[in-house]
């Protein structure tokens, strides 16, 4: 499962652009296609939802967990546990 409630984010630098993502309600075992040209915010809210950016507004559940909640060992524990990413550019 995972849901999302009025996803907001803003990068540091960006001059007042903040990304608004609408709600996802996705039950298990449920497909998501994410699509959109460049810079509308796939790979932003890929990120959210790995836990690797925070929110600047809103909360993201996964499996019945509530990320935002998570200290950064037990994120990163959730997202080794539960979460699997291939990045787009590899970072070495």
């Amino acid at each position: 499962m995972i849901q999302t409630t009025s996803l907001r984010f803003a990068y540091p630098n960006s001059k007042n652009h903040t990304f608004c993502f609408p709600d996802i309600d996705l039950p298990p075992k449920e497909d998501l296609l994410i699509l959109g040209p460049s810079g509308v915010g796939k790979t932003t809210l890929l990120h959210l939802l790995a836990g690797l950016l925070p929110a600047k507004e809103g909360d993201v559940f996964i499996a019945n967990t509530y990320l935002n909640k998570l200290k950064r060992k037990q994120l990163d524990n959730f997202r080794g546990r539960y979460i699997g990413l291939i990045f787009q550019r590899a970072y070495f």
